[in-house]
């Protein structure tokens, strides 16, 4: 628990400056005109696969699964690959 505390407002700073600079460039990418095409492409795909068959229920729940994994598995992936540099570099610790 110490390890936790120590530093914390620092580590939280380090955090939401990160965060905040994400935000802002991907606020930026999605007034690309790259990023209107790709929506206009999602659209007519998802307005062809409607008038297809719906999937099981066995895929849906398999589906949802699986992008909960990857959404909170590569995230975590990244952290603990950053961590492992900085922890090399001798910063935050």
């Amino acid at each position: 628990m110490n390890t936790l505390l120590r530093n914390w407002p620092r580590r939280v700073l380090v955090i939401l400056v990160i965060t905040a600079v994400l935000c802002l460039l991907m606020a930026q990418l999605a007034s690309t005109e790259w990023a209107g095409t790709v929506r206009l492409t999602v659209a007519a795909t998802t307005a062809e696969a409607e008038t297809g068959t719906r999937p099981s229920g066995s895929i849906i729940y398999l589906m949802s699964a699986v992008k909960v994994l990857v959404m909170t598995g590569v995230p975590l992936l990244l952290a603990m690959g950053i961590r492992k540099l900085i922890s090399r570099w001798g910063a935050f610790s």
